[in-house]
This record gives C-alpha cells, structure tokens and sequence, in this order.
C-alpha cells in the first residue's frame, strides 16, 4: 500500500525543514491572495503601503500607552531614546491589514462620539482649521476665528511634560472639567486586558467547540482595565501642570459585540501611578545628566534584551531597534492578541482623525 506521503511530498517532512513566513513577507503573501480581486487586494495594498510610509509617531519620547502597562520595561523605552539620540535608526513594527483595520475602526469611534459632543456644543480641546492652518484652544468653535472658514479639524487635546519627564500624549477630548477616553471593547480586548473574565465566560460544547457568552461578558465589566486608569491618571497629571482645569477623566467603552456603551467616571488618583512617574524621571536623569540605566523590573526580558549585539555611532551597545520598548496591540482591538517585541502597542499612531463638524 502506497503511502499518503506520496500524495503529498511536502508531508512529512517535519517543521525543521519547513519555512514560515512572518512579519512583512506574511503581509505581503495575504495580498497576493486577492491580486486578481477588484477591491480588497488593492485596498488590502494600499493600507499596507500608507501605514509604511507613516512615521509621524515620535520614538524619542514616552509614550502614555507605553507606561500604562504591568509589562512596561523602563530599561527599553531608555535604550530606544538612546539609540536615537546617538544617530540610530528605528524600524517600524509590521501590522497586517486586519490589525490595521481594526485600529482604524477605533478611530471611526473616536470620530462618533467627539463629532456628537461637538454638535452639542460641549467639546473643548486643540483645534486647527484646513483652509489657512490656524490652530488654537476652544470649545466647539463653528468657524476658524483667522480666516471665518468652517472647515475645521479636531486635534484632540495635547498633553507634554516633555521637558520634566520626556513623557508626550494627547487625551481624546474635554468637556467640562472632565478628559475624555474612548474604548473599543472586543474579545481581544478582553484577552489581553482581563483574561480571567474572558475564561469565565467562555465554554466548551459536547462536540468540543469553544463558545464565548458575549453578552454575559459585556454585562460583566464593571470597572476601566487597569492599563485604561493608568493611562487616565497620567492624562491628569501632566494636565494639571500645565495648568487646564480638569479633576477627573470619564471613559466610554464602546462594545464590538453589540455597540452596547458603558460610562466610568474616575477622580484623580496619583498613587495609581508613582511607580510609572518615578521611571519617566529616571529615564530623563539617565539620559540627560548620566544618570544611572533604569533597571528592567523582571531582571531582563524580551523587551529590553538585544536578539544579538548592535552597535550605536557611539560604539554603545543598544537594545534592537526594532526591540526598542514594550509593543503591544491597543486594548482597542479584537481578533487574536500576539504580545509583540519593541515599542509598545502601538499601534500605529493613534493620531486624532479630522472631525469636520456635521451639517
């Protein structure tokens, strides 16, 4: 009797003699797929090929996103500013187009709410306008107060204590006294952020299939993630340095499962963050004045250890570029959670979609 390896020489053969096909060639093999379609291949492509070409977000600062989670590693976020600041270059982490897809969908829902907020005359924050590119802080302005135009633009709301702790970021909006934070919550979110939710709501069939309640799931979330606080309370902080009157910061959350909304309203809580703080002020020390390297809190991890030696214009040894500081997804996003190696999660610039005001 034949063997069924016959059929198939390729079988067999093991996975030492196998290749697998990551990062930027497996992106580029999912659009081969669909090079004859008429639509997806060649929007499939030209995502791809803009967020390549996208490198607005600054690598020489910290990151909010970055410092809001338990797996930050201060020790790569140092490495990768020093690799910069000595003339490195920094390699841009490969997404494929569902990851990209569902980032954008977190814009579009950022884009809802402030569009409504806006409407309603509440919004306060940055603004720009596209006609003479003016840009000013208000709240709900209906024409540009240089030129008159209506064609305006949403900039969020800035937030820098660059100079004090090199740490840069931008709040989703302002109303009241309040910051504003805008979550999608799929069950990606929920398996990174809280796994032990997810597993309690999720369940085998007689025939061994994995089902996921996701109704009990929405009904059980009761409270922001812990890396969303975080975040918040950072927002806050440098927010009240720099003098805007805001005391608490008030986060929707938006479900991909049945677009249901929550509301959590949190005050300011500055000892939910001093362990983030402190790491800004000794990475800034360390690079600025020689100060000494922060140290990685798990004594060395994937993060913050070269795969091999790399040497700066300096003759330093840094972490890889592309290793630079924790990466993660965004908790604003769904499908399968792959912990990634380098900057943290970035997804790609979470820069503030234009908001044009409705008609």
């Amino acid at each position: 009797m034949a063997s069924s390896n016959a059929k198939n020489p390729q079988k067999g053969k093991g996975r030492r003699g196998s290749v697998r096909v990551t990062g930027g060639l497996k992106n580029l093999a999912a659009t081969q797929k669909f090079r004859e379609s008429e639509i997806l291949g060649p929007v499939q492509k030209f995502v791809l090929a803009k967020n390549n070409q996208d490198n607005s977000r600054r690598q020489d600062i910290i990151h909010p996103s970055e410092m809001s989670h338990g797996d930050w590693c201060p020790r790569a976020t140092y490495l990768r500013i020093k690799n910069l600041r000595a003339g490195g270059t920094y390699v841009k982490e490969s997404f494929g187009f569902q990851s990209l897809n569902i980032f954008q969908h977190g814009h579009e829902v950022h884009h809802k709410w402030q569009a409504w907020l806006w409407q309603m005359e509440l919004l306060w924050g940055s603004w720009s306008c596209r006609s003479c590119e003016f840009k000013w802080f208000a709240t709900s302005p209906s024409t540009c107060p240089r030129c008159g135009k209506t064609d305006l633009q949403y900039d969020e709301i800035p937030l820098s204590a660059e100079d004090e702790l090199l740490i840069e970021g931008s709040a989703d909006g302002g109303v009241g006294t309040s910051l504003l934070e805008f979550k999608t919550v799929g069950a990606g979110t929920l398996r990174f952020e809280e796994p032990e939710l997810l597993k309690q709501h999720t369940h085998k069939t007689v025939d061994g299939k994995t089902l996921i309640d996701y109704e009990g799931l929405w009904r059980g979330i009761n409270r922001p993630f812990s890396s969303h606080l975080k975040q918040g309370q950072i927002y806050l902080k440098i927010a009240e340095g720099r003098g805007i009157n805001v005391d608490r910061i008030v986060y929707i959350y938006e479900s991909k499962f049945n677009q249901g909304n929550k509301e959590f309203v949190v005050k300011r809580r500055e000892s939910l963050i001093a362990r983030q703080m402190n790491s800004a002020a000794e990475i800034k020390k360390a690079l600025d004045d020689d100060g000494p390297v922060p140290a990685c809190p798990k004594g060395g991890c994937k993060h913050c250890e070269p795969k091999k030696a790399e040497e700066t214009p300096s003759g330093e040894e840094s972490a890889p570029t592309r290793r630079g500081a924790p990466i993660r997804r965004t908790t604003d996003t769904d499908g399968p959670v792959r912990r990634r190696t380098g900057r943290r999660g970035q997804a790609p610039r979470r820069t503030a979609r234009p908001v044009r005001r409705p008609d």
